[in-house]
């Protein structure tokens, strides 16, 4: 709760409003009463992200029922309860955008972590599904699945000499980096992706960017990308990282086509 109450007073200092609740969402209760708290300061919700998860490594044959009840009650039992509870207290009428947060788990089977990589997978149809039901409501539902990023939650993993050898098959050599995740979420979050529901954005190496070039390039019509070049300025997500800025990207992508 520490942890949480400093990223809170972080956000106060910078003039927003912003509350810490402790919570185990894979309790209906918990959940009721978070969203209670929720509702009662801010009112309707424009973005929702799910972020909790565990993982508990082992064979998947070997795994203990508590062990596999435990994963799939907060890796995606516990999304559903908080997406079913936002979504009966209603939402803002301007927009709503659900994003939860996945792992590159979700594409291929990685050793002893069988039951983690199948509850993700789960978060994945959830997002498809919620994509289809909530669409015509005007609410999109993607998510976001980095890599091995380097956090508390993988430190067992990025910290373990053995594993090393195994950032020499990434593009970019190295592990990712909190910052590196801020680009896409921004992009889910913003204008730039009013029209995109129902995607997974894999974020190891090249692919999310490669993603993008396929939305803008292949299914775009030249009048979108030129009249969303003279639309009002929206933060680069690949700016706000705070360390590169490569604003010009889309510049290079609809300026051959205008």
């Amino acid at each position: 709760m520490t942890q949480l109450e400093d990223v809170a007073d972080e956000i106060r200092r910078l003039g927003r409003r912003s509350m810490a609740i402790q919570a185990d969402t894979s309790r209906k209760a918990d959940v009721e009463r978070m969203r209670r708290n929720d509702n009662n300061q801010f009112g309707a919700v424009d973005i929702l992200v799910n972020n909790a998860g565990i993982l508990i490594r082992g064979p998947l044959l070997e795994m203990s029922e508590d062990a596999w009840n435990q994963i799939m009650d907060v890796d995606l039992k516990g999304i559903f309860f908080v997406l079913r509870q936002w979504a009966r207290d209603g939402w803002t009428e301007e927009r709503e955008h659900y994003q939860h947060v996945n792992t590159v788990c979700v594409q291929s089977a990685h050793h002893r972590d069988g039951a983690y990589a199948i509850a993700k997978a789960g978060v994945v149809m959830l997002t498809r599904v919620l994509a289809q039901e909530l669409g015509r409501d005007g609410i999109r539902a993607n998510a976001i699945a980095p890599g091995l990023t380097r956090t508390d939650f993988s430190q067992a993993t990025w910290s373990n000499p053995n594993s090393r050898a195994d950032r020499g098959i990434l593009a970019l050599g190295r592990i990712a980096e909190t910052s590196d995740l801020i680009g896409a979420a921004l992009f889910l979050a913003s204008d730039a992706s009013t029209y995109l529901t129902g995607h997974t954005i894999l974020m190891e190496e090249e692919d999310w960017l490669e993603m993008l070039f396929h939305f803008f390039l292949k299914r775009a019509s030249s009048a979108f990308l030129a009249s969303f070049a003279r639309s009002r300025p929206l933060p680069s997500p690949l700016a706000l990282s705070g360390q590169n800025n490569r604003s010009d990207w889309l510049f290079l992508i609809y300026d051959p086509l205008s």
